[in-house]
Order: C-alpha cells, then sequence, then structure tokens
C-alpha cells in the first residue's frame, strides 16, 4: 500500500536538493528525530538534537518537563515545505537496556513516564504543523539486546511488565491522537512465543482492544533480517495483514516490493478493505499527496 508517491525514498545515501526533491515528492513520509535515523540531509532541514539530548536540554535549560512542542512544529512546517507529509517518530521505546545496540539516544530516556511526556510534546507538535506522526517501536523494542535490522530479539516480559514500562509511552500516544503507529519486530515470549510482534495477533490486540487505538499501524522494514531471516514474503504480507497491520515498510529492494504487492493480490478482502478505510482517512487528514483521497 503506498502512501503519497509511488515509490520514492530519500535517503541519506541518496538524497538530492530541494528543487530535485519538491519534483520528486508529491507527499512522502521520512523518518527525521536527530542522529543515528534522519533521512533528509541538514541543508533541507533543521537537524534537531537526537530526542535523549532534547529532553536534557528542556530539564537542565529551559526548566521544562517535557520538549517544547514548537520545535516540532517546526521541522513540521520545513517537512510540508518539502511535500513530506508523514514522519516516522517519534520512537516510543523506553531505554532501559544500555546493551541495547539499535535505540540507544533515538528514546526520550530510560523512565516510561519521561518517555511518554516528550513523546507527546513531539506528536502534538509535528501534527499541529500538518504532519502525521509515528510512534514506534510497538510495543516497545527499549529493552532489547539484538539489533532487529540483524537478528530477531526476544523478550519474556508478561503483560504485567509492559502495562508497567513499555506501553505507558504507547498509550499516552494514542490519547494524544498519534496519527500512526509501528510495530517492533521483536518476539514477545509471555504473549506469543511464536511470533514477533508484527506479525501476532495477541500483541496487535493489546493495541487494537486494550489501548482503543483505531488508526494506520505500520510494519518495520520487512526487509529486516528479524522476519526476513524467518519468513517468506508472501508470510509477511498475510500475517502482517492478517494480525491487525495496515500498511507494510519495503524500502529498498524493488523487486520484493512488487512480490509484496504481488501478494497483497491474496489477502481476503475485508482485512484489505479495513486496512484501506484507515490509510484513505490517514491520507485525507493530511493531504498525503494530489491525489490523497483516491
Amino acid at each position: 500500500m503506498h502512501l503519497g508517491a509511488e515509490r520514492v525514498a530519500v535517503l541519506g545515501r541518496n538524497g538530492v536538493g530541494k528543487s530535485t526533491l519538491l519534483e520528486l515528492l508529491a507527499g512522502s513520509a521520512q523518518p527525521q528525530r536527530g542522529t543515528v535515523v534522519a533521512r533528509v540531509r541538514p541543508r533541507l532541514v533543521r537537524q534537531d538534537p537526537s530526542p535523549i539530548e532534547a529532553a536534557a536540554i528542556a530539564r537542565r535549560w529551559l526548566r521544562r518537563s517535557n520538549v517544547d512542542p514548537a520545535f516540532a512544529d517546526a521541522l513540521a512546517r520545513e517537512l510540508v515545505d518539502l511535500q513530506i507529509f508523514l514522519d516516522f517518530a517519534p520512537v516510543v521505546d523506553v531505554d532501559t537496556n544500555p546493551h541495547n545496540p539499535v535505540i540507544g539516544d533515538r528514546s526520550f530516556g530510560r523512565e516510561a513516564a519521561r518517555v511518554a511526556r516528550h513523546a507527546v510534546a513531539v506528536i502534538e507538535g509535528l501534527q499541529a504543523g500538518g504532519v502525521a506522526a509515528c510512534a514506534k517501536h510497538f510495543p516497545g523494542h527499549g529493552d532489547t539486546d539484538v539489533d532487529s535490522h540483524l537478528g530477531l530479539p526476544r523478550l519474556p516480559h508478561a503483560l504485567e511488565r509492559l502495562r508497567e514500562v513499555e506501553l505507558p509511552p504507547f498509550a499516552a500516544a494514542v490519547e494524544a491522537g498519534v496519527a500512526t503507529i509501528m510495530t517492533a519486530h521483536v518476539v514477545f515470549e509471555a504473549i506469543d512465543p511464536r511470533r514477533p510482534a508484527t506479525l501476532s495477533p495477541d500483541v496487535m490486540a493489546i493495541l487494537r482492544e486494550q489501548l482503543r487505538y483505531d488508526g494506520v499501524v505500520f510494519s518495520d522494514d520487512l526487509e529486516m533480517k528479524a522476519v526476513a531471516d524467518h519468513y517468506s514474503p508472501e508470510q509477511l504480507v498475510l500475517g502482517s495483514l492478517e494480525a491487525g497491520v495496515d500498511a507494510v515498510l519495503v524500502c529498498r529492494q524493488a523487486d520484493l516490493r512488487q512480490e509484496v504487492l504481488a501478494r497483497l493480490e491474496r489477502a481476503p478482502d475485508r482485512q484489505v478493505e479495513r486496512a484501506l478505510e484507515r490509510v484513505v482517512a490517514l491520507k485525507r487528514r493530511y493531504a498525503l499527496g494530489p491525489q490523497a483521497a483516491a
């Protein structure tokens, strides 16, 4: 399923000038949140501090309990100028594992309440500026010691632990009206020991039924080894839709993207229609592309 531009990925390795970018994009999505992952080059939009740095600045220098939503609002307006209407940020994982190789300063900190406060401020700022935000990686990637780009993380956390640590920032994001949420390619053994969250109806039920979220859910990139090494493209596409995911990401491989689209033809109509309704509502709300409601 495409949001906005059909097949445009603006990554650090292939970023272009603003005029060329505007020609390429008719509405697109990018992660833009400080360090580690920031796809649009500094000469095109501001490069804000990393989330952990922004939280520290707010506390130490501005005497604020959360980052100023105006920062995210300003970034959103710059993204809108580039015809980018969806930002895969903020990361709302609670960074509880000092050996986590992939979250680090992408998180707002090690305490759930702190992460929730800052995440809500960013969500409100981005969306006030006309850019849909994305809370990720549900239900939490912060306590892993495996990078899901390279392998499949597994966590033993029971639902009680999730309710205390991992879930509060997502609940706060839902309460704040976050437009989209992205799943984690992480197995939560106490909930579903066989499947990562992206493919697990049991994990997704926590989001849809307990947190009462009815917005768009994205998968993380299906090319990541956490899932690509264990499932076929058909299993990934159909399993994601069955679990409750609305749109799957394939960020690099054109041939895999075509295979994913072909596999969607085999998905049950009710699952596709349900996902399509959510995606169309998102596009209408944020004018994702010149034919947003098409």
